[in-house]
């Protein structure tokens, strides 16, 4: 852009054409719901389908905050009988002493599948 506004030109402020590649980063929060989890990972079910071997920061609650943990997606797969829903299966890379006793909490008492992720 050469710094002068076209009178069809609506914008409040001034954008600028990048020439060459430019890196950024998307940062997306979304509750997922946890299908089943155990202390080494998990299977979400999402709108969106993730990329096998990416890694992912989620925040993992049950009504409230719980913890973050660090995921890797090992596996994806449409949900059955469900239009544009995947179940994910993800690994935890990182789990806190504090989030892996509320998760033996979760499975000890049958309630796996209520807690909910925000993913980072």
């Amino acid at each position: 852009m050469n710094g002068r506004r076209r009178i069809t030109d609506r914008r409040r402020h001034s954008r600028f054409e990048v020439v060459g590649d430019l890196s950024g980063m998307l940062e997306l929060l979304c509750p997922l719901p946890v299908v089943d989890v155990s202390t080494g990972g998990a299977l979400i079910e999402s709108g969106f389908e993730l990329k096998v071997g990416s890694v992912h920061w989620v925040v993992i609650a049950n009504g409230v905050e719980v913890g973050h943990a660090q995921i890797c997606v090992k596996h994806t797969r449409p949900a059955p009988a469900r239009a544009h829903r995947f179940l994910i299966g993800v690994e935890f890379l990182s789990l806190s002493p504090a989030l892996t006793e509320e998760i033996v909490r979760w499975v000890s008492a049958g309630e796996g599948a209520d807690p909910k992720w925000s993913g980072q």
